[in-house]
């Protein structure tokens, strides 16, 4: 199983930065909740919005590629789901690497920002809500039924397999 480091701890202006440096885009900073990584909502300037990943210091590259060709199999069918989609560097890559504050080498994403408005935050949550998401999670299900990678096949900490 991957180790579970601290999560980075870059700062909004460090983001801004990396949003610059990396992929061209002069963009503010806000952050976003995660459990092991760091994500920023990138607010651009010309009003397109965007969600910057840091990986956990302890990452293995493998595990975003898996991410990220499951985003583009989501993304590539005829019916697109709501999911973000991959922007690719400056440099052209998928993933970057950052220097973090305290000098570990974090992996960078970008990604499309979904709108919405999280699940938890919504009170009461309708039968006619929870049946629009179980018809996404369904539509999601279905398309990755044949989806295979292999950093799939690794354990990992929220695996419900693995659950009692």
């Amino acid at each position: 199983m991957t180790e579970v480091t601290e999560a980075p701890d870059f700062s909004s202006a460090l983001a801004v930065r990396l949003a610059a440096e990396l992929y061209g885009l002069n963009a503010s900073a806000g952050p976003l909740p995660s459990e092991r990584d760091q994500n920023f909502l990138l607010a651009a300037t010309d009003g397109r919005k965007f969600v910057l990943k840091i990986a956990n210091a302890a990452e293995e590259r493998a595990a975003l590629d898996l991410q990220n060709r499951a985003m583009d199999s989501l993304a590539g069918a005829e019916e697109p789901l709501p999911c973000p989609r991959l922007i690719r560097s400056l440099s052209g890559r998928e993933i970057e690497t950052a220097a973090g504050p305290d000098g570990r080498n974090h992996f960078v994403r970008l990604v499309t920002y979904v709108d919405g408005t999280p699940l938890g935050t919504v009170h009461p949550k309708t039968r006619e809500l929870m049946a629009d998401l179980g018809r996404t999670m369904g539509g999601i299900a279905a398309r990755l039924q044949t989806f295979d990678h292999p950093a799939a096949r690794r354990d990992f900490l929220w695996d419900l397999a693995k659950g009692p």
